[in-house]
């Protein structure tokens, strides 16, 4: 294995998409444990008066109105995750290469530009930290795969 260097975009990127990728659980996480806040402390609905009538909309929950756990539990959150996303993309990365690898052995993909699971250093980081979309290419590449092999067996018997 040689010892590759990724450029320095290509690290800033990963490190971007790893806090925007926390930052998106986080409030997701907040606005679940609101909606949980009010639902327990049974708080009515505001009205108000707009430009094309009145609407009603939730009470609004202050971060400091929940529960000190809840509290506690989102900021854990907020400071753990972007080490555990690190290792999940990891392991999301290598198996969609692996799956890559056997779709590119399986339909004989030969060449440096048909050959699928031949990724650079990049590449598997970018893939890793975005891996809640590479995961999307997980079930295609497993028909393909499946596809492929009945196709093979088909024609070589």
């Amino acid at each position: 294995m040689t010892n590759e260097k990724a450029h320095p975009a290509v690290i800033s990127f990963s490190v971007v998409s790893t806090v925007v990728t926390g930052l998106l659980l986080f409030f997701y996480m907040w606005g679940c444990a609101a909606d949980r806040h009010r639902e327990i402390y049974h708080l009515p609905r505001e009205k108000y008066q707009g430009f094309f009538g009145s609407y009603t909309e939730p009470a609004e929950v202050s971060f400091f109105d929940l529960d000190a756990p809840i509290i506690l539990g989102l900021l854990i959150v907020l400071l753990v995750y972007p080490i555990i996303h690190v290792f999940i993309g990891r392991g999301v990365s290598a198996i969609t290469q692996a799956l890559c690898v056997q779709v590119s052995r399986v339909f004989n993909l030969t060449g440096e530009e048909y050959d699928l699971g031949k990724w650079n250093i990049e590449g598997k980081m970018i893939a890793g930290a975005v891996y809640p979309l590479t995961i999307l290419l997980i079930p295609f590449l497993i028909i393909a795969l499946v596809f492929g092999t009945l196709y093979r067996a088909v024609w070589d018997a």
